[in-house]
Formats: structure tokens, sequence, C-alpha cells
């Protein structure tokens, strides 16, 4: 009963949500990291290394002075990492319209990060519960890609620990368990690039997913942007190829009332498992 509920749950945030809370493809794994980078970003760099498999880094300007932070920065990028903006919440811009408030933020953090990565990033994390679907697609229409997730850490709860006794591991197992095999789900998940003790496990994280079979991808590969290539915001054949995909999903809604074929195939994927396996 508890898959079924966790399974109907992840099926209806699929279908209610504009932004993407899961990959597009069942057996893609989306390791994320917000509010990048920290002391340990280099932690989290070499596991991936390690493994042969790519990452996406939501990241902050708040650090970028220091000259260790940016170094882990243009190290992410150099490793073919995919680099992405987390939007923070200013408070002494509380009073300003919200739509104002994170357009003068985006322009203001994109030229920043610009300076040292040489393009302007495109996927956009915000604090939960998130933007409306009024804003998301604002953005949208801006270029922006709006992603959630669907398998949170549980990290900010270890934020003063450096060992956590494992406690992080242990919730990316559970939730990657309620799927029995051979169904495999489509996962997003979430960590804070700042907490030490999720930067130490993401190694046994990583290697467990792996275990499972998933394929850890991109953010871009995970939604279905760009296969295997990425959408980095220099314009080109990725851009061309996000707006041409755009397009069809939009022809597509117009057939479907509204529903994609990945958003079909997704929820068929959860039919299926449902009747086989409860």
């Amino acid at each position: 009963m508890t898959n079924i509920l966790v399974l109907a749950l992840a099926t209806a945030s699929f279908f209610a949500a504009e932004k993407f809370t899961s990959c597009v493809k069942p057996g893609h794994f989306a390791f994320t990291f917000d509010q990048a980078p920290s002391p340990n970003t280099g932690v989290i760099l070499n596991t991936f290394q390690r493994h042969k498999v790519k990452t996406t880094f939501h990241i902050t300007v708040n650090y970028l002075e220091n000259p260790v932070i940016l170094a882990y920065l243009r190290k992410a990028v150099s490793d073919g990492h995919l680099i992405g903006i987390f939007v923070e919440n200013e408070k002494d811009k509380e009073d300003m319209p919200e739509e104002k408030r994170i357009d003068i933020y985006l322009r203001r953090t994109s030229a920043l990060i610009k300076k040292h990565i040489s393009y302007t990033p495109k996927f956009l994390r915000f604090p939960h519960p998130g933007p409306g679907k009024a804003l998301v697609k604002k953005l949208e229409s801006q270029g922006y890609i709006v992603t959630s997730f669907n398998l949170d850490s549980g990290d900010y709860e270890y934020v003063s620990e450096n060992d956590a006794s494992e406690s992080i591991f242990k919730n990316f197992k559970k939730t990657v368990d309620q799927i029995l095999q051979p169904a495999m789900g489509a996962f997003i998940s979430v960590q804070r690039d700042s907490v030490e003790a999720s930067a130490r496990q993401t190694e046994k994280i990583v290697a467990y997913v792996l275990k499972k079979g998933y394929k850890i991808v991109r953010l871009d590969e995970c939604v279905g942007i760009v296969k295997g290539e990425g959408y980095n915001g220099k314009g080109g054949q990725n851009e061309k190829n996000a707006l041409e995909i755009e397009k069809m999903d939009e022809e597509e809604e117009k057939k479907t009332g509204g529903i994609t074929s990945a958003q079909i195939g997704q929820s068929l994927l959860w039919v299926v498992f449902l009747l086989v396996f409860c």
C-alpha cells in the first residue's frame, strides 16, 4: 500500500507542476547539488570523477571571490558537469513584486557567473515550494528551465554534523528501494553542497544508485532537452535543438489536451508497475 501511495504521489506531481520534478525516461537518475560551490565541492567532484558520471550544480555567487571556491566552479565546468542557478530569497527585496525581484536577481547573477564560465546557465532551482505556474511560464519564455526534485536527501537536518551516521545515504536507499526491480524510477535528487555530511556520503550514494542499474545523467539529459549533450546557454545547435523540442511539445499538447508523450509514457510506467507488482 505504501508503494502505491508513493507512486501515485509521484505521478500526480509530474502532471500538476509546470516545472520538471523527475527525469522523463525511466532508469535515469539526476543528482543535483544546490547552493554550490562550497568547501565541500571538491569532495563531490572527486566522487563523480571516480565513477565517470556527471551531475548538476545550482550555484550562488556568494563566495566566488574566494579563489579556492572559484577553482571548484571552474573544475566542475571543465569536468563536464552542468551549471545552473540557485535562486535565493533576498530578504531586503521582499517588498518588491516577485517577478521583478527574480528578474533583477537573474540578470545580476547571470552576469557574474558568465565572467567565470563563459556561458549563461539556463537551469534554475528555487527554494521550496518554488515558483507558481505563471512565473514558471514567464521564465520558460525567457529560455530558462525550472526543475524541482522527487528525492530529497533531507541533508538540511545534518548541517552541523560531518558524519550523520549514514542517515543521508539511508534516505536515498529507502526511496530507491520502494520501486521493485525490474521496474525503474526516474529520479531528480537534491543535496545541499554546503552540508559536509552530505558531501561525504555521496560516494556511497552514487555507488548504490549505479548498483541498482540506474544511468546517472545531468539535468539536461534527464529532462530531454538535448540528449547526451546538454543545454549550456551558448546558443547555436544546442539552443536550436531545445527550441525544436519545445515546439514539438507544444504541438503534442494541442493534440492531447496539454499532455506530452513523455508524460504519457511516465504515467503508463506507473500503471504497469501497479498492475504487476502491487
